[in-house]
C-alpha cells in the first residue's frame, strides 16, 4: 500500500524500480471515494512517435480494477484473465491482438 506520498532517491520495497527508471522523484497517492488518484513527478521526458511526453503531466486513476488517464478517461487498462485489456475510443480488447494505430497511440501506454 502506498503512503500519501514518496519521494524516491533509488527503488525501494516500496516502489518498483520501473518506477526509478521513469525518472519518477515524487508519488502522490489520494483517495476518494472507491477511487485512488495517483499524481507523479518526473525528471526525465520521453520521446514517442516524435512528441516529447512527461509523466508529470498525467494523473492516473485506479478505479474497479481499471487504470485510466484523469485527463482523458477514454483511455483504460486492466487486468482480464491475467492479460492487459486496453479500452480506447477505437479498440477494446486484450493488448496482444491491439492493431499497430493502437500501440502507437501515446495516450495507450501513459495509464
Amino acid at each position: 500500500m502506498l503512503s500519501n506520498k514518496i519521494t524516491l532517491k533509488s527503488s525501494t520495497d516500496r516502489t518498483s524500480k520501473f518506477f526509478n527508471n521513469l525518472g519518477v522523484i515524487k508519488i502522490d497517492v489520494k483517495k476518494k471515494d472507491n477511487e485512488t488518484f495517483v499524481k507523479v513527478n518526473s525528471g526525465k521526458t520521453f520521446y514517442f512517435n516524435g512528441k516529447s511526453i512527461n509523466l508529470s503531466n498525467y494523473s492516473v486513476k485506479v478505479s474497479k480494477k481499471k487504470v485510466s488517464l484523469v485527463e482523458d478517461d477514454k483511455y483504460k487498462i486492466a487486468l482480464k484473465n491475467n492479460k492487459a485489456y486496453l479500452i480506447t475510443p477505437n479498440y477494446k480488447g486484450f493488448y496482444e491482438n491491439a492493431d499497430l494505430k493502437t500501440l502507437q497511440n501515446k495516450k495507450t501506454f501513459i495509464c
